[in-house]
This record gives structure tokens, sequence and C-alpha cells, in this order.
């Protein structure tokens, strides 16, 4: 039996040209994707100044966990760095707003079983070098160009979870929103 080898051309495109067609198949498909290759975050701010933040509230020491908090969010997801207000570029400013803590489930005696934590808290975000607002009301509309970020957190006593978890998992939401708002709008 004789066998006849045919040679099958591999390809159309010599090997010199593939990967710039390559590039240029990804440039035309993925540009329409709402992909990005540059930052999220406005480029023109290099550092934040983070004042401890305020609060109305009466119950203490929650101002600063919002402020380590807020801080801890900057330095890991941003590329900005967190200094002292002289050298800074840029302001952003908290207030706790309200604490609210409501039953979600009782024991037959009125006990809470389980409970929800409502932390409010306002923002402003604003460039020293010229007064410029950065952070524009996007959603409820609060006097001053501030935002009103809102964090939730639940925690069951009987698992020995406490006020002071439900707090900081509020808290630490409230941060990552707060720095998730930081991003350039589309």
């Amino acid at each position: 039996m004789t066998t006849f080898f045919v040679p099958i051309k591999r390809s159309i495109v010599s090997r010199p040209y593939r990967p710039s067609i390559l590039l240029l198949l990804a440039l035309i498909t993925g540009n329409g994707c709402g992909y990005n290759l540059r930052t999220m975050y406005p480029t023109e701010v290099q550092t934040v100044y983070v004042p401890i933040a305020q609060s109305n509230d009466y119950r203490r020491n929650l101002e600063f966990r919002l402020t380590e908090s807020l801080i801890k969010e900057i330095e890991e997801k941003t590329p900005y760095k967190v200094v002292d207000r002289v050298q800074a570029d840029t302001i952003l400013e908290a207030r706790i707003v309200s604490l609210s803590k409501h039953p979600l489930n009782e024991t037959p005696t009125d006990e809470p079983r389980a409970l929800q934590l409502n932390l409010a808290a306002e923002v402003r975000w604003q460039d020293l070098r010229n007064g410029v607002v950065l952070m524009e009301p996007r959603q409820v509309p609060v006097p001053d160009s501030l935002h009103k970020v809102v964090g939730t957190a639940r925690f069951v006593p009987e698992v020995g979870q406490s006020f002071a978890t439900g707090s900081q998992q509020a808290i630490d939401r409230i941060a990552e929103r707060i720095v998730a708002m930081m991003e350039e709008q589309w």
C-alpha cells in the first residue's frame, strides 16, 4: 500500500505577522466590552489626608475605628499614599451620622437572638490644591457635597458575637464602599 503525503498549509498568515494580527484582534474585540488598561482612580491625585472621623453617636471609639479602617482600605486598594495634611493633595472627611441596632430574631423570653446593626456615615473628598470637590453626590442628595454611606452587619450573641464584632463589620463595609466611591466614573 502506498501512502501519499500532501503538504498542508497550516496558516494563511506567515509567522512574522501573527503577533501583530493577534494584537489587532484583541484590540478590536476587547474595545467595546468596557475593559480599560488604565487605573480606575484619578491619576492627578497622589496623596490623601484622612482626619479622625467625626461622630454624632454617643458610643466611644467608633470614629477612631472608622478612620483606621479607611486608612487601611486606601493603602491596600488604591494607588494613593495616606499622609499628613501638609503633604496631602486631597482630604477625605467622614462623619458617622447614625447607628441603630434592631433585633432580627427573639427567644420566647424576648431576648434578642440575632441583631442587625445599621451604621450610616457622610463622606466628602476634596482637592486641597484647588478646592474642587472630587466626590460629588451620586445617590442621596445631601448638602455640602457629602455622600451618605450605609453599612450593615448581623451578629448573633448566642454564638459569641457581640456589638463590637458587629460594629467592626459594619465599619469595614463602610470603608470598602467609601474607597470604591473614590474610583472615577465610567
